[in-house]
């Protein structure tokens, strides 16, 4: 697989990183790198090679980014879930 076809297709993924994507699809982008045959790579030059791992690079810290947020957002919910659940109890228990 040729370096050039990789970054085309990792430019498309980090361009739908930007938008609200469901985490899902971050599971689909690491696996899509993951699954890069390094040992087969085609390549013309160092620099073509470097630019590969730079995106790469930006597309991992972008999902562990996402990622972390979310698990905030959910450990968030799950708090004022249970405070709501706790002030519920606590008013039918003062009827």
């Amino acid at each position: 697989m040729k370096i050039g076809d990789i970054l085309k297709e990792l430019e498309n993924q980090e361009e739908e990183l930007d938008e609200n994507i469901p985490l899902e699809k971050l599971d689909s982008f690491i696996e899509f790198i993951k699954n890069i045959d390094v040992e087969n790579l085609e390549f013309s030059s160092k620099d073509e090679l470097q630019k590969l791992s730079k995106k790469i690079e930006s597309i991992i810290n972008k999902i562990v980014f996402l990622k972390n947020e979310i698990m905030q957002k959910a450990d968030r919910l799950s708090r004022n879930k249970d405070a709501t659940t706790a002030y519920m109890k606590s008013q039918l228990n003062d009827r």
